[in-house]
């Protein structure tokens, strides 16, 4: 990865979250090598993967709140998902509660994949973390989950 110093003074609330914006960049990008060699078909980035892994948890969701939860555009989703379907991965369903709304959800298919899936982002974490000690770990595990809960 690459250098991993933050500017700014300890504690500097922009320079902590720059180094956690560019982790995340890094992270994706080193997963993104990774995840072929894992056998996860060609095609699927850490992004789209996200996709399907949050679907998974959530069962159905609509497309808007999906974009929302991955923090990407409406446009991005449109076509991750529409690649996604081509793919046979995910499908698109009527809302019930709302004939204009369409829900998304996973295949049978996309969820053949999530073993896999899950099998390659564990591996590939503990790479990326392995210059934390067990403790470290859930350290930052706790730390991320309270800012990432008190936002909700």
């Amino acid at each position: 990865m690459a250098d991993a110093t933050v500017e700014g003074q300890a504690g500097d609330p922009a320079a902590i979250c720059d180094g956690i914006i560019r982790m995340a960049h890094l992270i994706e990008r080193f997963a993104n090598g990774r995840l072929p060699a894992f056998g996860v078909p060609a095609g699927l980035s850490m992004a789209r993967v996200r996709l399907l892994t949050t679907l998974h948890r959530a069962g159905r969701m609509r497309m808007s709140d999906l974009a929302w939860e991955l923090g990407v555009t409406s446009r991005t989703i449109t076509t991750m998902v529409d690649t996604l379907e081509d793919d046979g991965l995910l499908g698109r369903h009527p809302d019930p509660s709302d004939r204009r709304a369409i829900l998304l959800a996973l295949t049978d298919a996309g969820e053949a994949q999530l073993d896999l899936i899950h099998r390659a982002l564990n591996e590939i974490g503990d790479l990326v973390l392995a210059p934390l000690s067990e403790r470290e770990r859930a350290a930052l595990d706790g730390m991320l989950i309270r800012l990432i809960e008190r936002e909700g």
